[in-house]
């Protein structure tokens, strides 16, 4: 018996071993088809990482420009504050120039008007003297 016994055991061994390489195949096949399977997804992983990344950019370049167009606005904002001023002042010179030719115009027509007067005064004056000539000449004093 110990020959069949050896036999059975030799026999169990190989059944062991034919299970453990069928095994050992089932595994590596299962390793092979989901390696096969993160090869084809992997690429899917690496597009949306690549898709990930074109928008990380993408984000970051459209922040920048914001930024950029940002500092353009203050810079316009600066600008146009500056050009501002530059038109207040030239405003207030203006006006300073109207009141001065204004006073120069008030002081003219008031140099006008004493002329005038004057004028009157001296058409007057004349006036007299000529009526107080004829009286005194029909009267005949001299």
């Amino acid at each position: 018996m110990s020959k069949k016994a050896a036999e059975e055991v030799n026999i169990d061994t190989e059944t062991v071993e034919s299970n453990e390489s069928e095994q050992t195949e089932q595994a590596d096949q299962t390793n092979s088809k989901q390696s096969e399977q993160t090869d084809e997804t992997n690429p899917e992983t690496e597009e949306d990482e690549d898709q990930d990344s074109l928008s990380k950019e993408t984000s970051q370049e459209m922040m920048d420009l914001l930024y950029e167009w940002i500092d353009n606005l203050d810079d316009q904002i600066e600008v146009n504050q500056e050009q501002l001023e530059v038109y207040h002042d030239q405003l207030k010179a203006k006006d300073e120039q109207i009141d001065k030719l204004t006073q120069l115009l008030n002081q003219s027509q008031q140099l006008q008007l004493q002329q005038q007067q004057q004028q009157l005064k001296l058409v007057e004056d004349i006036e007299f003297e000529k009526s107080l000539t004829w009286w005194q000449k029909l009267f005949g004093k001299k």
